[in-house]
């Protein structure tokens, strides 16, 4: 969910992988959605809460604005679906508490992405 510049980046990377897939997509742009769907051969859903009922949907990429991180991933984890969510995981600390506390309940694995961590600047600072 969310298919801007940054869901774009991790979908092509999606598709070098043999253990993942570019499944579906949501968004509140139609003509976004057409045009993700027709690069990354993925399903798309008018809503983000109809491709929350697709039981063939294991996991959530949510790379939307910051501001709908946590909603977005409180939605997924009381679906059932395993979430990852591009930095931050919310804009304040009790949203971030009440995301990790959704996926805890659910049972569904939670990760955030954090590139930088991995940067040679980085890891060499540490």
């Amino acid at each position: 969910v969310g298919l801007g510049r940054w869901a774009e980046v991790i979908a092509a990377a999606v598709s070098r992988s043999d253990g993942i897939e570019t499944a579906a997509c949501a968004s509140s742009s139609p003509e976004k959605a057409a045009a993700f769907t027709g690069k990354h051969g993925c399903a798309p859903f008018e809503t983000y809460e109809a491709m929350l009922a697709d039981p063939s949907v294991e996991a959530v990429l949510i790379t939307s604005a910051k501001h709908q991180h946590s909603g977005h991933a409180e939605a997924a984890a009381r679906a059932g679906k395993h979430v990852f969510v591009e930095k931050p995981i919310a804009t304040n600390i009790p949203d971030a508490h009440s995301v990790i506390a959704e996926c805890e309940r659910a049972g569904v694995v939670l990760a955030t992405g954090q590139m930088t961590r991995r940067m040679t600047a980085v890891r060499k600072m540490k």
